[in-house]
């Protein structure tokens, strides 16, 4: 049978780059399993917005800066 299967990916909201989880896999398919792989890659979610390790920082009270372009 052939059918179809929602997939989920992500994308930072600052740069336009698509994650993927260092072995070439940017899409899973469900929500929770995208969230995990791109909390353990050091992306950043944020609601629905997600931001690369490039796009965010931590400082010195242990808050998340988003540097946007």
């Amino acid at each position: 049978m052939i059918h179809t299967q929602e997939m989920w990916g992500a994308k930072c909201d600052s740069c336009g780059k698509q994650w993927d989880n260092g072995d070439s896999i940017s899409y899973y398919p469900g929500r929770t399993d995208v969230e995990y792989s791109l909390n353990e890659s050091g992306w950043h979610i944020d609601g629905d917005k997600c931001y690369c390790p490039k796009h965010h920082t931590i400082d010195e009270n242990d808050q998340i800066v988003i540097i946007t372009q």
